[in-house]
């Protein structure tokens, strides 16, 4: 997402399918959640499954006006192709929403929120089901490190809903250059949104080397997990969280890192067994 709007030192309304992204294979990414509302079921965000009990998603997911009443959100786990059902899909209840305390809805800072679902996954009974592997730990440099965003918003700022679940290979892009960009979007607009220290910024892998994007997060991507190949393990780094233009500017995610202590306090987060073993896409 950027194009020759970049100008100054390491080197703009709020849209949030990862935009010329391809079709993920088959239930390659087990923690990805669909997130619908309406009679209609409208698809307005995404999330990723952390753990039995709790989905993590961005905060503006779930805000309280009667679209996002939390009693009309409906889960979908284990979805890849949303026009057909095929056997896979697990339908999840909310029995809670719990947005990051910090949370601004006019600035959208400290975007993200856990819900806690009515039933925990049974993941022996659906073995195709997993939890992400967070990463918590300190900030990690991922200027080296494969990264794949994942989502079902749109082609692109004014295009449809793809069926099937989208993914885009992305590289870590100057957080001051984005936060320029950024802050250019939104100079006269309602809402004032500022990249901070929170975030990473990502562009389309393909052309980061040559300034422009031509991909990234679009409508119906916020709250779904950006995961990095870190050791041979994706781990999930960030949650989709703003991508103004979303086919030329940066897209940009909450680290996860950021909110470990909110994290680990609220869903009691541990780090799934399978998160020790090898992973290769």
């Amino acid at each position: 997402m950027l194009v020759a709007l970049f100008g100054k030192s390491c080197a703009t309304k709020r849209e949030k399918r990862y935009a010329n992204g391809h079709e993920a294979k088959p239930y390659a990414w087990p923690w990805q959640v669909l997130m619908l509302t309406g009679e209609k079921d409208w698809n307005i965000c995404g999330g990723s499954l952390i753990s039995a009990e709790f989905v993590l998603t961005a905060a503006h997911c779930v805000r309280k006006t009667k679209e996002y009443d939390p009693n009309n959100l409906k889960l979908v786990l284990g979805e890849h192709r949303r026009s057909k059902f095929e056997g896979k899909e697990v339908f999840a209840e909310v029995a809670e929403i719990i947005r990051q305390p910090n949370y601004e809805t006019q600035n959208h800072s400290n975007d993200m929120a856990l819900i806690k679902l009515k039933q925990p996954i049974n993941f022996a009974k659906y073995r195709h089901l997993r939890p992400a592997c967070l990463q918590l730990e300190k900030p990690i440099s991922l200027k080296e490190t494969r990264c794949i965003g994942t989502g079902w918003g749109r082609i692109n700022s004014s295009g449809t809903m793809p069926d099937v679940l989208q993914q885009l290979e992305m590289k870590e892009f100057c957080r001051c250059d984005c936060a320029d960009i950024h802050e250019e979007w939104y100079h006269n607009g309602p809402s004032y949104e500022r990249v901070t220290k929170n975030h990473i910024c990502m562009v389309s892998a393909e052309n980061s080397d040559r300034g422009v994007s031509y991909g990234g997060v679009c409508a119906g991507d916020s709250g779904s997990p950006l995961q990095c190949l870190i050791g041979n393990i994706w781990k999930q780094v960030g949650v989709a969280w703003s991508g103004t233009d979303c086919e030329k500017n940066p897209s940009v995610f909450n680290r996860v890192d950021a909110y470990a202590e909110w994290i680990l306090k609220v869903s009691g987060y541990e780090t799934p067994h399978h998160c020790n073993e090898h992973q290769y896409l």
